[in-house]
């Protein structure tokens, strides 16, 4: 007995799960974010420095991940474009040397 997914259940199933994973890693980051402005209140003599602090600080995080973002997506489609390249070289030999062998038969 086989059990047949339909597709409007696996498109349900696929949005279920992005939505999850997103609410997860939002979750994670506002937490970070409230430990680090209670951190810097507590170490700053008003709350509006604080702020100020925390807001800084995510502005520079946001700008980082502007810069860097480029630059980790090259250097990751390159190292995949290069293993894509071996392997379709890798198979053309294999595949060269299965025909010279068939050939010879």
């Amino acid at each position: 007995m086989t059990h047949a997914i339909e597709p409007r259940d696996a498109a349900f199933a696929l949005v279920l799960h992005r939505f999850l994973a997103r609410f997860a890693h939002t979750a994670v980051s506002a937490f970070v974010w409230i430990i680090l402005f209670l951190y810097f209140a507590d170490i700053e003599p008003s709350l509006i420095h604080a702020v100020i602090r925390t807001f800084l600080l995510y502005a520079l995080a946001q700008t980082v991940t502007i810069l860097a973002a480029p630059f980790a997506s090259s250097a990751y489609c390159s190292v995949s474009t290069a293993r894509f390249i071996a392997l379709r070289m890798s198979s053309n030999t294999a595949l060269s040397r299965l025909k010279a062998s068939l050939s010879s038969r």
